[in-house]
């Protein structure tokens, strides 16, 4: 009897010992070397799901700053960065803070965000992505990317040529300007003499503007003809946002911004290299 009793118990402790085993190995994992981790990511999948599926401007990005233990990138729109912690294969990043940039494509910054700060998310390098795992679960994959260039430096070379409105606060200017009749308003900047000029939808406006070494740019209020416009509405909004105290960024080459405190106002695409 006591033979068997120890056969039990020694085959209990077996099925202990490879139970903990099993469970260590699904709940570690071998930490990633700083050179697998540095580089540039780009968002490849969020929640199981293609991320082209769910962002429909720039896709997020990634990137480990390890001199101050930081990381920081875009969520498709907003930039963010805060602290971050990587032990024993584990990433936290709870403290993440971003930009507060009025957003005007549809994309799932949010809940990349949401995951990304999470506490007790697992790094792994799988078929050469940057996989983040949760609960078991894979929430986000990452490809190697290449960074991009810092923005366009603003001057008279790159601000030349017709800007036509794409979006303001929000709103696509092909649905907001277009009805009976009107026009998309155009801006243009004539550094000889230091003035703004265009078209704010049915009246031409001008105006004379500074423009400092750090991008903001001061427009004085603009003067105008006097049509009577079936828009005026719209056109006295737009004047609003161009006129007072404004940072203005080219993210390329064709894209300019307006942006008043955290807040891109307006966003104008160059459409031709001549003033009109």
């Amino acid at each position: 009897m006591k033979t068997k009793n120890s056969m039990k118990l020694f085959i209990a402790l077996i099925a202990v010992f490879f139970s903990a085993l099993a469970f260590h190995s699904c709940t570690s994992t071998t930490p990633l070397t700083r050179e697998q981790m540095e580089g540039y990511w780009v968002l490849k999948t969020l929640n199981g799901q293609d991320a082209r599926s769910q962002f429909a401007g720039a896709l997020p990005t990634l990137q480990f700053n390890f001199d101050d233990n930081t990381i920081s990138g875009t969520g498709g729109c907003n930039r963010y960065s805060g602290p971050y912690t990587y032990k024993e294969g584990i990433l936290s990043a709870p403290n993440l803070a971003s930009t507060r940039m009025l957003c005007t494509e549809n994309n799932n910054e949010s809940e990349y965000l949401l995951q990304l700060s999470g506490t007790n998310n697992v790094l792994s390098i799988q078929n050469d992505l940057l996989t983040i795992t949760k609960d078991g679960r894979v929430i986000m994959e990452f490809e190697k990317g290449s960074a991009p260039a810092e923005n366009y430096q603003v001057n008279a070379e790159s601000l030349k040529g017709t800007w036509t409105l794409k979006t303001i606060d929000g709103a696509q200017a092909s649905d907001s300007y277009t009805t009976e009749g009107g026009k998309i308003p155009t801006i243009s900047f004539n550094f000889d003499d230091n003035r703004v000029f265009g078209n704010a939808g049915c009246n031409n406006f001008n105006a004379s503007f500074t423009l400092g070494e750090n991008g903001q740019v001061i427009i004085s209020r603009p003067a105008s003809t006097m049509m009577a416009c079936p828009n005026m509405e719209g056109e006295n909004k737009f004047m609003q946002a161009i006129s007072d105290t404004s940072m203005i960024t080219l993210p390329d080459a064709n894209t300019l911004q307006f942006a008043k405190g955290d807040m891109v106002s307006v966003i104008f695409e160059k459409t031709s290299n001549e003033t009109i």
